[in-house]
């Protein structure tokens, strides 16, 4: 119900079903929460004789072996988080967690789990992280007979027990289709995938010799540059100039290769990402000139590089001016973390820039963007050993990544191998959305549950059970009987307050 005022929980329903009444905040639950007996969160421990309860989302935020500290109150209660929302049903001996957790005891008139479940109905008005038990204070709770009560308990978690059996099973769904992309990326570069085709197609160039292309048009492309800044200077090349080209080493990693590159086709050749690829280490421009920043162009952290290859959306820009204390890279760029969380590797979609715990690879024209993609994301365990086998820290420089190996497979191949990659991988994709629908549609089937039992909707009523007015009569009366004695904490303050 609401108070007028918009600031008071909603129901589902303000009508009252036969037999339910409605009773304020103060006859449903006792605020028991102690202003003494708490615990901060940079005491938590990892491990301990009683668990730590908060407003987190986790059922248990930590540890503690002071048993001092341990709440006193009779069990079980139903924790309600002042910022969060977060509901929480405690039957078990615990430490109160401290700042916005409240631990609310029901009072006779309810059953423990129905003043559990009414707690996770009620709709409350969202105000951030702001503060929200005073609206839940104010509010009015529909009470239904005890027995009633006891009956919809019962429905709803035989209904709830149902859509966490469907919730499991839809959780495995992620990890096996990252299963199956493996499988489908492993039979790619092993040559498995594309067998067919190559059967069919036995007179496409070899890859070594598009190797040798490639390593002709790279010199053929610095040449051209290197010209180009001669002429923007209004000056001719010097004597012996070519002779300053730096060709791409053919080191390949001297630890243990990959089984995909033993089981390639004999049409395919092995070469290290220098040799197919610039690589670039990204760079930050100075934060102390504001004119570098808020501008147009992303700068992209590793926290932007999401696990599944996509870049997220960039917490900071640049402008112009400060792009070029970097370097521009642009869509079809492979991004990899070379410190922390090594070898994850994302495909850029836009241009942007690029700070330095990332390297960059930049496609050759004859070698597929995505195509080297997907491997680098195969490459994740080797990446992860070779930074392991650092001293001091686990980092993987440019030139380490340059000698990691990539199987080349002639151009033909490259393509049939991404519209076969592409197939297997909108199946999932398929697959994967309609796992999510389904998701949402029990998020949806859990409401609707919690809506119906509140309508009264759920069960049915029973003339033989006591209305629930006659209920709560019963018991303010036997309240009004006993003598009021306010328990006070050390500092004056009734518990709770």
């Amino acid at each position: 119900m609401s108070d007028g005022n918009g600031q008071a929980g909603k129901w589902p329903t303000t009508e009252s079903p036969p037999g339910w009444a409605w009773a304020k905040f103060a006859q449903v639950f006792d605020n028991v929460t102690s202003s003494e007996l708490k615990l901060k969160q940079k005491e938590y421990a990892e491990e301990g004789s009683l668990p730590v309860v908060d407003q987190g989302q986790e059922l248990i935020g930590g540890y503690t072996n002071n048993d001092e500290l341990q709440h006193r109150s009779k069990l079980p209660v139903v924790l309600f988080g002042d910022h969060t929302q977060c509901v929480k049903y405690l039957d078990f001996q615990f430490v109160q967690g401290a700042d916005g957790t409240k631990i609310l005891k029901p009072s006779e008139c309810v059953e423990p789990r129905f003043a559990y479940w009414s707690m996770r109905t009620i709709e409350l008005p969202k105000k951030g992280y702001s503060r929200h038990f005073k609206f839940l204070r104010d509010s009015e709770f529909p009470i239904p007979p005890l027995a009633e009560q006891r009956r919809i308990v019962t429905a709803i978690e035989s209904l709830q027990a149902r859509s966490s059996r469907a919730r499991e099973a839809l959780s495995e769904v992620g990890p096996l289709l990252e299963q199956f992309r493996q499988s489908v990326l492993r039979s790619a570069f092993s040559g498995r995938l594309t067998a067919d085709w190559r059967a069919a197609h036995p007179d496409v160039e070899p890859a070594s010799e598009l190797l040798a292309r490639i390593r002709t048009e790279r010199r053929q492309r610095w040449e051209q540059a290197e010209q180009a800044k001669y002429k923007a200077k209004g000056k001719k090349p010097p004597k012996g100039w070519k002779e300053k080209y730096k060709k791409p080493s053919d080191r390949l990693t001297e630890r243990r290769l990959t089984p995909l590159l033993e089981s390639a086709p004999n049409t395919w050749t092995i070469a290290n990402l220098e040799t197919i690829g610039e690589l670039i280490t990204g760079k930050t421009p100075s934060t102390r000139n504001e004119s570098f920043w808020n501008g147009d162009i992303p700068f992209v952290t590793p926290s932007q590089v999401h696990p599944n290859g996509h870049i997220l959306p960039p917490k900071r820009t640049v402008t112009t001016e400060g792009a070029e204390q970097a370097r521009i890279i642009h869509a079809n760029t492979i991004l990899i973390v070379c410190i922390g969380t090594v070898g994850k590797a994302g495909l850029l979609d836009r241009t942007a820039i690029f700070n330095q715990q990332l390297n960059a690879i930049v496609a050759c024209p004859q070698v597929e963007p995505r195509l080297l993609f997907f491997w680098c994301k195969l490459l994740r365990s080797w990446l992860i050993e070779e930074a392991s086998a650092t001293v001091n820290s686990a980092i993987i420089n440019k030139t380490r990544l340059g000698y990691a190996p990539f199987p080349l497979p002639p151009v033909d191949e490259q393509r049939e191998m991404l519209r076969l990659i592409d197939a297997a991988f909108n199946g999932g994709e398929a697959i994967e959305q309609k796992s999510a629908e389904s998701e949402s549609a029990l998020t949806q089937l859990d409401q609707s549950i919690l809506a119906k039992a509140f309508r009264g909707e759920l069960v049915p009523q029973d003339p033989n059970d006591e209305p629930a007015s006659e209920l709560l009569a019963r018991i303010r009366a036997a309240n009004e009987s006993q003598p009021k004695n306010k328990t006070t904490n050390k500092r004056g303050k009734r518990n709770g307050d």
